[in-house]
């Protein structure tokens, strides 16, 4: 029911014909007015072996599985490179949407435009997220959920992307309770962290549950796969994802409050 809440936000933070004003996965409407031609060309251009990364995790010999490669793919044309995609930033703009569905509960979505995922500001902002509403000690988790027993769940996000990012604060509001109620609650929450920065046990949390994420998902293969291909796919480097975690022991209270005041 809550579906068509990312369709909606995307139209609305971002502006028409930016590359992440659509959802990646396209409308019926798309779909339905694209011709056989229009298939083939996104085909040839995006699904060949240029833009494509291989990996391999797991127990296999290394030897065995380089001559299978290069048997069954060397014989297979590149193709053409992908152009790179610019476009600039986006200024935050204030707008309303509300949306009617059959829901039982009323969620709100509050959201603005961030920075690319290799942007210095990037890290911090995780942070402020996992800070306001990442697991039951978070600050709006506490507030929300277990003291005023506003809303029956809160998370943050910063999801960041090559050009561009997108951070969300959401909540489903409690049986009897008002959206209204749990908007006041964002707004002295932000307003506090932008007068205070966390304390360094919060950021010490926050670490703490970040490093879990990342060794947690590191012991599944399939997550393991994705990390070394995003990196070699997107920074040339399949152990990109060890910079990328090391950046967050550079994140200081003070870089986590001067993002949420921005």
């Amino acid at each position: 029911p809550y579906g068509l809440v990312d369709e909606v936000l995307l139209a609305n933070v971002f502006p028409k014909g930016h590359p992440y004003s659509w959802s990646v996965i396209g409308s019926m409407k798309d779909l339905d007015a694209a011709s056989l031609d229009d298939l083939k060309a996104f085909f040839n251009e995006f699904y060949q072996p240029a833009n494509a990364t291989l990996c391999l995790v797991g127990d296999f010999d290394p030897a065995q599985a380089k001559a299978l490669i290069a048997r069954y793919f060397e014989p297979l044309a590149a193709g053409p490179q992908i152009a790179p995609v610019a476009a600039k930033l986006v200024a935050p703009q204030a707008a309303k949407v509300e949306l009617i569905d059959e829901v039982q509960l009323p969620r709100i979505h509050w959201s603005w435009p961030s920075v690319a995922d290799d942007h210095p500001d990037s890290p911090a902002l995780d942070m402020l997220a996992t800070v306001l509403a990442g697991g039951e000690t978070s600050r709006l988790y506490k507030t929300l959920v277990r003291d005023l027993r506003l809303a029956k769940d809160v998370a943050a996000s910063n999801d960041t992307k090559e050009i561009s990012g997108l951070f969300t604060l959401q909540s489903t509001a409690a049986e009897g309770k008002s959206t209204e109620d749990i908007e006041a609650v964002f707004q002295k929450e932000i307003a506090r962290i932008k007068a205070e920065a966390p304390s360094p046990g919060e950021v010490e949390r926050v670490l703490a549950r970040l490093e879990t994420s990342l060794y947690s998902g590191l012991t599944r293969g399939l997550s393991r796969a994705i990390a070394i291909s995003q990196g070699f796919a997107q920074k040339n480097d399949p152990e990109y994802y060890r910079k990328e975690f090391a950046r967050y022991f550079q994140v200081t209270p003070a870089d986590i409050q001067r993002v949420a005041q921005k």
